[in-house]
């Protein structure tokens, strides 16, 4: 009867202490309120909603991710590439169909998380790209 009393006495504590470490969980997904909207530049439309993004070139779709913010720094993750860029057709794609393809190597680099830095002042949104900045408008 001990023996039960005292498994079923360490099963309590461990759920107990699960649930501790689960309520007590950091947020990984920390985003920057201030961005989500619409943002235009001369060619480029960026959508920012609560972590998500898609961008557009030319009201053309061309990619689709995640990102984080933390201390004026945006850490973006493209999941999908559209295919007109690709010469794919209509279709989104992410790395591992793109990797199946095996024609586009180059290519899947975009995959991985880059940073850049960022501030808002307003409607006016720039952001200091890995190819240089961009100043976007709030539609």
């Amino acid at each position: 009867m001990r023996s039960k009393k005292f498994c079923f006495g360490m099963l309590v504590i461990t759920l107990v202490f699960g649930m501790m470490i689960i309520g007590c969980k950091e947020d990984t997904q920390k985003v920057d309120s201030a961005l989500n909207g619409t943002w235009v530049s001369s060619q480029e439309t960026l959508v920012l909603d609560k972590g998500n993004f898609n961008v557009s070139y030319d009201s053309v779709p061309f990619a689709r991710g995640t990102y984080t913010t933390s201390n004026g720094k945006i850490t973006i993750t493209l999941t999908h590439l559209y295919g007109d860029l690709l010469g794919l057709g209509s279709s989104w794609f992410t790395k591992e169909q793109l990797r199946q393809r095996g024609e586009f190597e180059e290519d899947l680099e975009m995959f991985e998380p880059f940073d850049a830095s960022y501030s808002v002042s307003g409607n006016t949104l720039t952001v200091h790209w890995p190819d240089g900045p961009i100043v976007y408008t709030k539609r």
